[in-house]
């Protein structure tokens, strides 16, 4: 954390909105991992306008879905889900197909706390065909999740 405070000072002395907007990023992250959530949206969502005013959509949508994983630990599920639904159009944007089946992922399980089994399972294989197609190990993962979900029941005909 030390290193990340020096290195946030250093972007501000120096004038650098990048740096001073990535810096605030990291340090979001770094708070976050270890489970201080609140002090890691507070830092994330203070990166946020910074990175959007630097034009670096990519990281945007980084700091935007690590702003719904923070929220869904903190149990605001329905607004974790509207955080990646951001962060995935971002990623669609850019093109990112990796990163968009990172964030299927993490959507999946977010609608899946909430009971949404069958978009949870329909995000999942999103994200399966998009590893797939990268040809990414992961693709297996999904597909796994997807299948696990329980099956909807049959209709009876009338």
């Amino acid at each position: 954390m030390e290193h990340g405070r020096r290195s946030l000072a250093i972007a501000r002395k120096l004038g650098r909105p990048y740096e001073i907007a990535r810096s605030i990023a990291i340090g979001g992250w770094f708070h976050a991992v270890p489970g201080d959530h609140q002090e890691a949206i507070a830092w994330c969502e203070e990166a946020l306008p910074l990175l959007r005013k630097t034009g670096n959509r990519h990281d945007e949508a980084g700091v935007q879905g690590n702003i719904g994983y923070i929220r869904q630990r903190l149990g605001d599920v329905e607004s974790a889900i509207a955080d990646y639904q951001k962060s995935l159009r971002l990623y669609e944007k850019l093109l990112d197909e990796y990163k968009q089946a990172e964030l299927l992922n993490d959507l999946a399980s977010a609608q899946l706390e909430l009971g949404e089994v069958e978009l949870a399972r329909a995000n999942w294989n999103r994200a399966a065909e998009l590893f797939s197609a990268l040809r990414v190990a992961r693709a297996a993962e999904m597909r796994a999740k997807a299948e696990s979900l329980p099956q909807p029941k049959a209709r009876l005909a009338d």
